[in-house]
This record gives C-alpha cells, sequence and structure tokens, in this order.
C-alpha cells in the first residue's frame, strides 16, 4: 500500500486539472508515491475511506452523509472503492461518520459533535444518565456530566470501546452555517496534548466561549491559527479562508494559502513553520477544489488517517 491516495476523479476532471498539476507538482519534486482510487464518486477523498483505530486496523463507518440525501448519485459506496484492485478493509461499523470528522493522534480522536444528528440521537437533555464501571468509564462520566445526555454518552462509550481511542467530543457550527460539520475544518493536532485551532477571536462569540469550554475539558492546550470568512455567492460552501486543512505527511505538509488576503497567507506560513520546524512546508493554491468546499486533508487519504 503507497504513502498517499486521491480519488481517480481528480485527475481526470477538467475543472480540477490546473490544482491538479499543482499537487503533483509538489508530490514528484518530494517522490511522494501516491496511488488513486477507483470507484469514488466525487473528489473527497478523506470522507469515504476507512479510518485508522487505535490497534492500527483501518475501520470502514458507514458513509450515509446527510448532506448528500438528496444527491445520492454523488455519494460513494465504499464497498466499491478500490486501491491498488482491492477493497482497503472488510472492518466495519455500522455508526455513520465521514473522515473527515475523524482527527485523530496517539491513542486520541477528535469528532465534531455533528456525529450525533447524523445517526439521530437527540440533544435533548434526559435525567437519567449512564453508569460507568471501569476507571476510564469514571473519568468520561465527569467528563459528560451534564454536558451529553445518556444517549449520547453511550455514543462515545461505544465509540472509544471499538476503536481502543480516546474520543473527545467538538463544536461545530450547525448546518447553515457548515454543511459538513467536519473535524478536520476546526482543528488539528500538534501533539497528543496541543491542538491547533482557527484564531478564536474570528469566530462567533459564543461559539469561541465553547470551544474554550470543550478545549478545558478535555485538558488541551492549543495555538491558534489566522482564518478569514470568504462569502462568495456562487460558491457558497468555499472552504477558503481555512488554512487548517493542510496535509501532513512524515516529513511534508502541503499547506494552502488562497492569495486574497496576502498578509494572513504570511502570517498562517510563518506560523505552520514555527510549528513544524522539522517539516518541509510547500504552500500551494487550489481555490477552484476550495470553492467547491474541501482542501487538502479533504481531498487526500493516508492508511493512518
Amino acid at each position: 500500500m503507497k504513502e498517499l491516495y486521491f480519488s481517480k476523479l481528480l485527475t481526470t476532471k477538467a475543472k480540477y486539472y490546473a490544482d491538479w498539476q499543482k499537487i503533483k507538482s509538489i508530490l514528484e519534486r518530494f517522490e511522494i508515491d501516491y496511488g488513486l482510487i477507483e470507484g469514488t464518486k466525487d473528489i473527497w477523498a478523506r470522507d469515504y475511506m476507512p479510518v485508522m483505530d487505535g490497534k492500527g486496523k483501518l475501520v470502514q463507518f458507514t458513509y450515509e452523509p446527510s448532506y448528500l440525501k438528496d444527491d445520492l448519485d454523488r455519494q460513494t459506496n465504499p464497498d466499491e472503492v478500490l486501491i491498488d484492485g482491492k477493497r482497503p478493509t472488510n472492518c466495519g461499523i455500522s455508526s455513520k461518520l465521514d473522515g473527515g470528522n475523524y482527527v485523530k493522534k496517539g491513542k486520541k480522536v477528535i469528532i465534531s459533535e455533528r456525529i450525533f444528528s447524523e445517526n439521530n440521537i437527540s440533544s435533548k437533555k434526559e435525567s437519567e444518565s449512564m453508569v460507568f464501571d471501569s476507571e476510564r468509564e469514571k473519568k468520561l462520566a465527569k467528563i459528560f456530566e451534564p454536558v451529553f445526555n445518556s444517549a449520547q454518552q453511550k455514543v462515545i462509550h461505544d465509540l472509544e470501546g471499538f476503536l481502543e481511542l480516546e474520543v473527545i467530543i467538538f463544536p461545530c457550527y450547525g448546518p447553515e452555517e457548515d454543511f459538513t460539520g467536519h473535524s478536520d475544518g476546526y482543528v488539528r493536532f500538534i501533539s497528543e496534548g496541543v491542538v491547533l485551532i482557527s484564531k478564536l477571536s474570528e469566530e462567533y462569540k459564543p461559539f469561541a466561549k465553547k470551544m474554550e469550554e470543550v478545549l478545558e475539558r478535555y485538558n488541551l492546550d492549543y495555538k491558534e491559527m489566522p482564518c478569514f470568512k470568504h462569502y462568495s455567492k456562487k460558491h457558497p460552501d468555499s472552504a477558503i479562508g481555512c488554512y487548517l486543512n493542510y496535509l501532513e505527511l512524515p516529513d511534508l505538509i502541503i499547506f494552502p494559502i488562497f492569495d486574497i488576503k496576502p498578509q494572513l497567507d504570511n502570517d498562517a506560513i510563518k506560523m505552520i513553520k514555527t510549528i513544524f520546524p522539522r517539516k518541509h512546508i510547500e504552500p500551494i493554491i487550489i481555490n477552484d477544489i476550495a470553492n467547491e468546499g474541501g482542501l487538502m486533508n479533504c481531498i487526500s487519504w493516508t492508511k493512518d488517517a
């Protein structure tokens, strides 16, 4: 299995040609061995491909995102996806979760609260709470109460048991502001105890407060990346302005910039170089892809995702 994969559609559709040539040039320059995924219906490989659990095993979640319920012709069937002529994994789980909502580092994974609505779990608080037995479960109980109701607690509890990872639930905006609610647009790990988030002063105050509460609840330190909102009537779901959606490889980060606010581009590049001083940082402008709602992390897949 190669180090990195992309949907074959990214290489064959004319509208992505210019952006793909930029990506391909960087990969070839750094001698990154990449492969192409067959059987996909869109370019967002991260979402419909498997994720890695705490044991190093690839696990396939159910891919039935609500934002594609009226566009089933665009919904990739993971059972039909092939890499190097084979299915990536036969290990599956019935819970609905996109790979873009799975940000992992070591023994921790960050998933946004969108997982609850995607799995029809009500956010309504209930008087009852779950009974936990193990030390980890007792710790969870302290984190959960009174934040999550018992049904939500069970989802997290079951995921932790299946994945053998600590599951951290992050906030996200509602579907009107963020149609996917994927955690990779809100947070990335620097280390297991430190995360990178968008600048809190650029978020709505109630949301920023919620983010701060979550970071404190899970005892996570954080650094803030510049960001900006880019509104376009033609591209309402554009990801332009989200520097967090970079592709991280062992020795290389392919880092999106946008050539819209040059000073912010420069500030973001300086920030990522400071955070990862031992990695090569390659800025890239792929605004045709960004305008469709994703960036480098969204369009790529690595087996250790």
